[in-house]
This record gives structure tokens, C-alpha cells and sequence, in this order.
């Protein structure tokens, strides 16, 4: 048996990676009986994502756990934490699993997660996402109580309590790469896999032929500290682009406020503070020839970006400034789309893009879906597994 467990997430937070990630297990244990744990609305989110995508349940099971809502103050989130952990333990004691997968640790759960994997002598898994951030000692941005805390905490537990039985997931070999570099004696001691970040595709395919206008947009939540502000910058090079009609700028999603200062009529800004509908978001997605980032080149060292997975899946070439998670996907799917220094340098690529790029690009990216689909993360993953346990 084995057993898969996110007992903190609550609602959508995190279920299509973990609906993906499920389908990935139980492409890698065909014949063993899964176990899913985790709060009554977010197993609910990770059913409806896979009935969405006709996702094989036949050896698997959904099973809750009890949890409270973090998101109401500071109290509420380490209570939050120290109920998960209590279930966290609990799963891992009583069941008859020899295998654990957690799809998400809380930073309370994570050490006596590890010091109950050396006692028990259980293997164990467990994902990382946006909270590598923490050990990265540039990342000092916020000087809230609770993430000062959680930092420090993070810090020093992540590198203790080691063994043969545990391993972290890494959503990329960028990330891996970038976590050697940070600490290369710690990470000689601990044990990893990777695996790129697993995805439902669907049958979206980008039908756009390459003409004027050339239409550009970031997609998901707009935000200074993302670097969205940028878009406005661009527009001003493109301006007389821009009012000739050859091409068009346009954010996608939710703009945070501390973008209005930024903002210029050169750019299409939804008005509506409200979020979009899925569908209307995709819409609007199939409507762009390019996504465009503007993320600092530090953002996604320790993360991966679910936008840049969203621009595969609509097969959307990328236009963004550089960073380590985004070359290492051109340099293995070759053109996508252009990786650029700066916006002059992003402005100088769009007068020269036609056609003929634009297919070269369609194409890799066609060939990118394909190899990243869950049929060939599973296999590649099974492999690092059978080497592993």
C-alpha cells in the first residue's frame, strides 16, 4: 500500500498539482492499493480536477482528515500547523503503508515528520514548494513576525534529522542545481528526487497563424514584486508599434494595487477587481501569441513557475527575462520563445520575430507537452524510484 498525504491544504489551494501528482503514483504503483489523506474540501478539489481529466481512480482511495481554515490570522495558521502535524504523525504510525508521499509538509510538521522516518524505518517522500524560499539568504523581503519565525524555523530543521528512508522531491533540476550551490555539504548528506512539475495538458492546441497584431500578455496575478510593472515599461519602447496596431500588451488576471501607479493606456488593464472565471482566463490565454514574464532573475531559482507550465499547455511561446528555471527548459526543448537581458532586449527580438520563428517555436513546444505529459514524468520518476528505494 501506498499512502499519499496533504492533511494542511484546504479548498483549490494546491490541487491541481496535487491531483497531477496522484496520477503520477499511481502510474509508478500500478498494482498497489493509494491511499489519499487530506481535508474534506481539498479532496473534494483534487476529484473534480480528476474527473475533468478522465484520470484512472481504480487503485486509489480518498480518506479525510480534520483540519481548520489558516487563513483567518496568525493564530489560526500555527494552530492550523500544529493540528497537521498531529495528523501528519498519526498517518505515519498507524498505517501498514512501508511507503509515504507528502504532497505538502507544513514547517511545524517537518522535523518530527523526519526524526519519526528514522524510528520507523518507513520511507518517505516529501514534495518542496515555495517554502525553499526560506533557506535562501537573499530572500529577507518581508518583516512579518510569523514569517521571520517560520524562516529561522525552516532554516534549521531542514538539513537536520537526515536518514537513509528520507527523501525531499524537487520540482526541477534547476532547483536541485541551485540548492547544491547553496549549501553543498548539507545537500551531500540528504537524499532527492526530481521530477518536473506534472501537469494536465488536455488537447489545447495554439491555432493562431503569426500576424499583426502581435498580441503579448502576462498571465495570473499582476504584481510589483513579480516584476508585472515592467509591461508598462515595454510599452513605452513599442509605443508608436503599439498605436500603429502591430501589436498589443495586455495583463491577464488580477492586478494587485500597488500596479496603478505603473500603469499607462498603451497597455489593456482589466478593469474588474474580481478574479476571472477558469474559462474566461483560458479564453483570453488563447487569444495571446506570447506570454510575457517579468519575474527577477532570483524569483524562481528555489520555485517552479506554474505560469510557465500554463504558456506549455496553450502552447504559447515565452518571451522572459532570464532566469534558471526558464533556461533550463530551453535548453532542453530548444527555441520556445526568447530569454532576454533586459527590455530593450525584448524590444529589439519583436522586431525581427516572424512567421517562420513563431512555427519553430510551436512546434518545441509541442514536443515539450508531449514529454511532459504524466506518461513520461511517471516513467521518468519510476525509474529515480526503483534506483532509489
Amino acid at each position: 500500500m501506498i499512502t499519499l498525504i496533504d492533511s494542511f491544504r484546504h479548498g483549490e489551494e494546491h490541487a491541481p498539482f496535487n491531483a497531477a501528482f496522484i496520477e503520477v503514483i499511481s502510474e509508478c504503483f500500478k498494482t498497489e492499493e493509494i491511499k489519499i489523506f487530506s481535508q474534506k474540501d481539498h479532496l473534494s478539489a483534487i476529484e473534480n480536477i480528476q474527473k475533468q481529466n478522465k484520470a484512472n481512480e481504480s487503485n486509489r482511495s480518498y480518506c479525510e482528515v480534520k483540519g481548520i481554515d489558516s487563513k483567518t490570522g496568525t493564530s489560526s495558521l500555527f494552530l492550523s500547523y500544529f493540528i497537521a502535524t498531529i495528523q501528519d504523525l498519526k498517518l505515519l504510525l498507524k498505517s501498514r503503508s512501508k511507503s509515504f508521499f507528502f504532497t505538502t509538509v507544513n514547517p511545524l510538521s517537518l522535523p518530527f515528520v523526519k526524526l519519526l522516518t528514522i524510528l520507523s524505518k518507513k520511507k518517505v517522500c516529501v514534495v518542496i514548494h515555495g517554502e525553499l524560499e526560506y533557506l535562501n539568504r537573499e530572500n529577507e523581503r518581508s518583516l512579518k513576525l510569523q514569517t521571520r519565525l517560520l524562516r529561522k524555523w525552516y532554516r534549521f530543521f531542514f538539513w537536520k534529522f537526515l536518514s537513509k528512508n528520507f527523501y525531499y522531491i524537487l520540482l526541477g533540476t534547476s532547483i536541485k542545481a541551485n540548492l547544491e550551490s547553496l549549501a553543498p555539504a548539507h545537500f551531500a548528506k540528504a537524499n532527492f528526487l526530481t521530477i518536473d512539475h506534472p501537469y494536465f495538458y488536455n488537447n489545447r492546441e495554439n491555432t493562431l497563424s503569426f500576424s499583426n497584431p502581435v498580441r503579448l500578455g502576462t498571465v495570473g496575478h499582476a504584481a510589483v514584486v513579480k516584476g508585472s510593472h515592467k509591461i508598462f515599461e515595454l510599452a513605452k519602447l513599442k509605443e508608436k508599434e503599439i498605436l500603429a496596431n502591430s501589436f498589443e500588451l495586455k495583463i491577464i488576471g488580477h492586478v494587485s494595487p500597488g500596479m496603478r501607479e505603473f500603469q499607462n493606456n498603451l497597455v489593456e488593464t482589466p478593469e474588474n477587481k474580481e478574479f476571472l472565471s477558469r474559462n474566461e482566463y483560458e479564453q483570453k490565454i488563447m487569444a495571446l501569441h506570447y506570454i510575457i514574464f517579468f519575474y527577477p532573475s532570483s524569483m524562481y531559482e528555489y520555485i517552479a513557475s506554474g505560469a510557465f507550465f500554463d504558456a506549455i499547455k496553450f502552447e504559447k511561446p515565452i518571451i522572459a527575462l532570464r532566469n534558471s528555471f526558464f533556461e533550463s527548459y530551453f535548453e532542453k526543448y530548444g527555441n520556445l520563445g526568447f530569454l532576454a537581458k533586459n527590455l530593450t532586449e525584448i524590444s529589439d527580438y519583436l522586431q525581427k520575430v516572424d512567421s517562420t520563428i513563431y512555427n519553430e517555436q510551436l512546434s518545441n513546444l509541442k514536443k515539450a507537452k508531449q514529454d511532459l505529459s504524466i506518461k513520461k514524468i511517471s516513467e521518468r520518476f519510476k525509474t529515480q524510484l526503483e534506483n532509489s528505494f
